[in-house]
């Protein structure tokens, strides 16, 4: 799951010295898009109207909503469940999700396509039950320069 290339460099900058600090974002909120972001090459369309809006996951130095569980093994997963808000009308399908570092405008800084699309019609809920939303690191690109050195 990608990062967008900004944020990207802003870890590779922080990890290689290049910066004296990386600043968490201030809050984080989960977006869903209209599209499969990844196969777009990072072309987030998010979803929009008929009750739709991002969700509030994270909050530095809050402990609400506090929706994530800590990171371990790589990964981080949501231990609550997370709701949108209840659809006026049906939604479009949502193929992918983005986090993002306000409530609305701007790019996602993380991207993914979901595994499988999400319809929400009239009255219902969009929701990650607790434990289904996972968000990790790869070891790929490390085995690879392992692997390419070792040769």
């Amino acid at each position: 799951m990608p990062f967008s290339t900004a944020y990207a460099n802003d870890i590779l900058n922080y990890l290689f010295a290049k910066t004296a600090s990386l600043s968490a974002p201030a809050a984080v909120y989960i977006g869903l898009s209209s599209n499969d972001p990844e196969a777009d090459g990072g072309t987030f369309t998010e979803l929009s109207g008929n009750g739709y809006s991002r969700v509030l996951i994270a909050q530095r130095g809050a402990t609400y909503p506090g929706l994530m569980n800590n990171a371990s093994a790589r990964a981080i997963t949501n231990g609550l469940q997370i709701n949108w808000t209840k659809a006026t009308m049906g939604w479009v399908e949502a193929k992918g999700l983005g986090l993002f570092s306000a409530a609305s405008g701007g790019a996602p800084f993380f991207y993914c396509k979901l595994e499988e699309p999400v319809t929400c019609v009239a009255g219902a809920v969009v929701l990650f039950d607790p434990y289904t939303l996972r968000i990790s690191f790869p070891t790929t690109d490390v085995e690879e320069a392992a692997a390419a050195v070792s040769e």
